[in-house]
């Protein structure tokens, strides 16, 4: 399997996860067609995977990067999923997308 690794903090990766589940509830609800539902399971995988994966001594998680067109547009929806907090939500969205193009985030910019 060709994987990416994103290497961000902790609560970038969190967010991004985040970001996929919200996607995947509005995008692949349960219940739909065959290819919905596989879609859905690999996305709500690759969410485990953010969580349960993460390496903290790197800073890193490896994920598929047969995902990676589906986490862009998690990534692209999740502001309009943060109404109290859109600003914040773009700023991270835009970090997050730079970090699945292979951008370092650090703790300075994700912060900021």
């Amino acid at each position: 399997m060709k994987t990416i690794i994103l290497y961000a903090p902790p609560a970038a990766i969190q967010t991004l996860a985040e970001a996929v589940t919200a996607y995947v509830e509005a995008a692949y609800p349960a219940g739909g067609s065959e290819c919905a539902q596989s879609a859905r399971e690999a996305l709500l995988s690759t969410v485990l995977t953010l969580r349960n994966e993460y390496d903290n001594d790197n800073r890193s998680v490896s994920i598929s990067r047969r995902i990676k067109a589906h986490l862009k547009s998690a990534l692209e929806y999740y502001p309009q999923t943060q109404a109290e907090r859109r600003q914040l939500a773009e700023h991270e969205a835009s970090q997050l997308l730079k970090c699945l193009q292979g951008d370092i985030i650090s703790q300075q910019e994700w912060d900021a």
